[in-house]
């Protein structure tokens, strides 16, 4: 398999070395703005091209786009023009401009060739459980969410200077809102397109960036619930955790301490799951490149792209959940 990364960054890296296991003689292109040498070339033994009409001109078997949101739009359409299995991180572009572009591009291309986009959260055996709850009617029916995440920034990356990395820069798509889009991608996947938003975001911390470091939003659902989103860039422990209340009872998802429940009257908590591969966010990454890596290979023995293939998350619904982020930002922002 020859893949072309568009990112050597982190999740690039992390990106590389999940497909080395899934495909150990795979051949590499990277994508870059320049020909200086990384450290982790030693290790891929990658063609550098520094032009995506040159890259393209390579036929690669996939592409990977894990550059700074900001940059997604310049290699996207082309990419998606060609009808190259793609794998593109979050949040897939950061306008409405870009968010059109993108989709135009899609509207012209073969719908059936595989294009992932990086909600790997969606691929949590323990979110999966708590959405199939929600649907089910375990809580009854649901009335108020609330979703939160957050960590201190400096802590994301210890071994470099949060300063530069994009999440702390509003000219490469920084920013809590943009950053930690999961959330708003979960509210979509459980409950849909909401019929009203509401935001405020702010940079009240002694961070030293140009980007909002907290964000509360509001999202309205027609019948329910109502689901309020709290983010930030501050919080000294790691924290992630979904709370669901609904006629009948309270769904509490906490990654932290790995324990998905649903509390009802009485006082009676039933445990759903504490199984700590439940929780493994690590292992949702390797599982969604697995998903098309497969595709790739069913493809190539029988000419045919598999049916139903990354309907989890497929481009067009993580580009549908960038376009909510966007809006709450543009509302955050007037």
């Amino acid at each position: 398999m020859h893949t072309l990364l568009i990112g050597t960054g982190a999740i690039g890296q992390r990106h590389l070395r999940h497909l080395r296991e899934l495909a150990p003689n795979g051949t590499y292109t990277f994508l870059r703005r320049d020909h200086v040498a990384r450290g982790i070339d030693a290790t891929y033994s990658p063609r550098i091209v520094t032009d995506l009409d040159e890259a393209l001109d390579l036929s690669p078997d996939f592409a990977i786009v894990a550059s700074p949101s900001a940059h997604h739009v310049d290699v996207l359409p082309k990419l998606i023009g060609a009808n190259i299995p793609l794998y593109v991180e979050k949040p897939i572009v950061i306008s409405r401009v870009e968010v059109e572009a993108v989709h135009a591009a899609l509207a012209g291309a073969d719908p059936g060739v595989p294009r992932l986009s990086g909600f790997n959260f969606r691929y949590l055996p323990s979110l999966e459980r708590l959405r199939s709850l929600i649907a089910g009617g375990a809580v009854g029916r649901p009335v108020r969410a609330h979703l939160t995440a957050g960590q201190w920034l400096p802590d994301w990356r210890p071994q470099s200077d949060y300063r530069e990395s994009y999440s702390a820069q509003r000219a490469l798509g920084g920013g809590v809102l943009f950053d930690l889009i999961h959330e708003i991608d979960i509210c979509r996947w459980w409950f849909g397109t909401p019929q009203e938003c509401r935001a405020m975001i702010g940079r009240f911390s002694r961070l030293q960036m140009d980007v909002e470091d907290c964000c509360t939003a509001l999202l309205g659902f027609s019948g329910g619930p109502l689901v309020s989103i709290g983010l930030d860039y501050v919080a000294r422990q790691r924290l992630r955790r979904y709370e669901v209340i609904g006629d009948e009872g309270t769904a509490i998802w906490d990654l932290r301490e790995r324990r998905l429940v649903v509390e009802r009257s009485g006082g009676v908590v039933e445990v759903v799951t504490s199984d700590p591969d439940d929780f493994d966010v690590a292992k949702t990454y390797p599982t969604a490149l697995f998903e098309i890596v497969a595709g790739i290979r069913s493809f190539w023995e029988t000419g045919r792209w598999p049916a139903g293939l990354l309907s989890r998350q497929d481009l067009a619904s993580g580009l549908e959940s960038s376009r909510l982020a966007i809006r709450l930002k543009e509302i955050a922002e007037t």
